[in-house]
């Protein structure tokens, strides 16, 4: 579980950020850049199937918070820094989840 805390401008900032084009209602559901469906109000509930958590994509030594640096990724998902390869666990299958 995502521990760090972010005020509701920065969560809302990150969660604008998520691909809402083949949402139905894009305020409510978008998809994290594997493709897995998220939802707005299920931020850091790791034990929701559109549960999603804020991932700092920036330099580890900087280890900055910009909003620049700050995407939104399903729970299961792992976005990595500096090159590391990147964990793809939870996709979407129509309007649900699905484990890869």
């Amino acid at each position: 579980m995502n521990t760090a805390q972010f005020d509701k401008d920065t969560i809302k900032q990150v969660w604008n950020k998520a691909d809402s084009k083949y949402s139905l209602n894009f305020n409510i559901f978008r998809m994290d850049q594997f493709g897995a469906w998220i939802k707005k109000d299920q931020y850091n509930n790791c034990n929701s199937m559109y549960g999603w958590k804020i991932i700092n994509i920036g330099n580890l030594k900087n280890n900055t918070k910009k909003s620049s640096n700050l995407v939104p990724v399903h729970h299961k998902n792992e976005v990595q820094r500096n090159n590391e390869p990147q964990q793809c666990n939870v996709i979407s299958l129509g309007t649900t989840n699905m484990r890869r």
